[in-house]
């Protein structure tokens, strides 16, 4: 299984120097992971 947050948080931190995302929220994990995989894909 993923790691989820812990994804986002290391994408979030290494591009933005923190974590922004409100991992509290579901929708808002999820919406930050989808756009995290669509940037791999473009690339």
């Amino acid at each position: 299984m993923r790691n989820f947050i812990g994804e986002i948080q290391e994408y979030e931190n290494n591009n933005f120097g923190e974590v922004n995302t409100d991992l509290a929220q579901a929708e808002k994990v999820v919406n930050m992971y989808v756009y995290i995989l669509g940037e791999e894909i473009l690339n």
